[in-house]
Formats: C-alpha cells, structure tokens, sequence
C-alpha cells in the first residue's frame, strides 16, 4: 500500500513538473529577492499595434530600465506584416529590462495567444516567482473596446482575445496585483470594475479612446525608480499624470480606489 502511495505521488510531482516546464522557459532571470515594486506589462502586439509596441519599448522602457527597487518585466507578442523593426521576430519574447535592453533582444517564450487567460496567468506567476516586490503594477497594453467580447489584448495569430469571465479567472488564480494601468482603449466601465473588484487597490484606465501614445512610461518609471517607496494611490496618480493628452482630446483618466470607493458605488446604483 505505502508503495503504491509513494508511486502516485511521484506520477503527481513529474506531471506538476511537465506542465510547469512546458508554460515557462527553463532559464529564469532570477533579481534580488526584494524588491520595492515589480513593473509587469502584458504586450499584446500581435496585430496592427505591433509598430507602436516596438517604438515605445525602446523610447520608454529601455532607456530606464531596473534597479534593485523597482524591476520591469514585459511579455510581448508580435505578428507579421505590420513591422520589421527590432529584429522583425514574431514570436512571444520575456524580457527582464535594464537600461539599454531594446526591443530586439528578450527570451523567447515561443508563439502565446496573448488573448488566452493561461498566459496571462504564466507571465504574472513566472514574474512574481522570480521578481518578488513588496508591491505590483501591471500594464496591460494593447487593444480594447470596453467589456465587449473578442476585443481586449487580441491577438490576430490565434484570433482570440481576452474576455471579462476569463479575466475573472486569471485574477482568481494569481491572486490580484495593487495597481492596474490599461493602454488600452474604453476600458473604464462598471464592467470592467467589477471584475477588477477584490483583486486591486487601483484602476487607472480611459473611457475614451486611447491613441498610440498612452501612458509616458519612461517618466514614470523615473519617477518611481526615485522614489519606490510610494504607495499604491501615489503610483496610480503619477500614472494618471502622465498619460499623454494627444489630437488635442481630452481623455478621463481616473486612479479608482476599489477598497473605499465600491461600496459606496454599488449602494448607489
């Protein structure tokens, strides 16, 4: 009996192995085990954005880069026909960024569908496990159009994108983070709150369209990499500030404290 319980166990630890294996690459970039905040942006390039993806990773992220206070992780997808900058590679690519990275190096991850919950779910666990911070921001960059289907970070190699109920679950499973930004458009609703709700301190995001420029990252990775010890609110209203006013339109930015401001909302609608 002991030897059948023991052969079982062992089937169990070398299928947790096979599939944690085959979800992440082998090589980890492993920081300091502490740090003050770990910047997580979720790329998904792999449609027209694709240009956009390469000129500000370069203009934003590499001319910044970590330190021991403040690491930055992206994961980003590209696609063919749209640019041929950077290395024109078009698979999945992690990168762990320091000053100088560009957007033709990072890790190969192989081709993800970024509009698949699991790899959302694989980028922010392998990026918790090896970036560990006291505190988590993370970025979700690419297309939306407020809580309708088939539309937020879509991914036109595996026509697909990442849905509300699938949201839903990938918070479930990773355990939330303290600030969410999108570079996305129309992404403020109740919708898209609630889903958000017990899972985040702070929701920046835009009602309206966002244009290709988005959020100045470079300056706010600045800004925090010169003081890491600012609190969640802090950080969502440095993201709010510099969220870049283009075509002379004028965009609602709002940093939403979920805890405080739910409650009240919910009683009066």
């Amino acid at each position: 009996m002991k030897k059948h319980k023991l052969m079982a166990l062992t089937l169990v630890c070398i299928a947790t192995m096979l599939r944690t294996a085959l979800s992440v690459p082998a090589h980890s970039y492993a920081g300091p085990a502490a740090a003050k905040w770990t910047f997580m942006v979720y790329a998904a390039g792999d449609n027209n954005l694709e240009h956009w993806f390469v000129q500000e990773f370069d203009k934003e992220y590499g001319t910044v880069g970590s330190d021991d206070n403040v690491k930055i992780v992206l994961l980003a997808d590209r696609t063919p026909g749209y640019a041929k900058q950077a290395g024109n590679w078009e698979d999945s690519r992690f990168f762990y960024v320091e000053e100088g990275t560009t957007a033709a190096e990072g890790e190969t991850w192989g081709e993800k569908n970024m509009g698949d919950p699991q790899t959302l779910i694989d980028f922010i666990n392998y990026s918790k496990d090896n970036y560990p911070a006291d505190k988590y921001a993370l970025v979700m960059w690419g297309h939306s159009w407020a809580w309708r289907p088939d539309w937020t970070m879509w991914d036109d190699t595996d026509d697909d994108a990442l849905d509300l109920d699938e949201l839903a679950g990938v918070l479930h499973a990773v355990g939330g983070v303290d600030v969410v930004a999108y570079d996305a458009c129309e992404v403020q609703t109740i919708e898209v709150e609630t889903t958000w709700r017990g899972h985040v301190d702070y929701v920046v995001a835009s009602q309206d369209t966002v244009w290709w420029e988005g959020f100045r990252q470079d300056r706010v990775l600045t800004a925090l990499k010169a003081d890491p010890g600012m609190t969640e609110q802090q950080l969502a209203v440095l993201l709010e500030q510099f969220f870049r006013i283009t075509m002379q339109m004028e965009f609602l930015m709002q940093a939403m404290h979920q805890l405080r401001a739910w409650q009240y909302l919910l009683i009066t609608i």
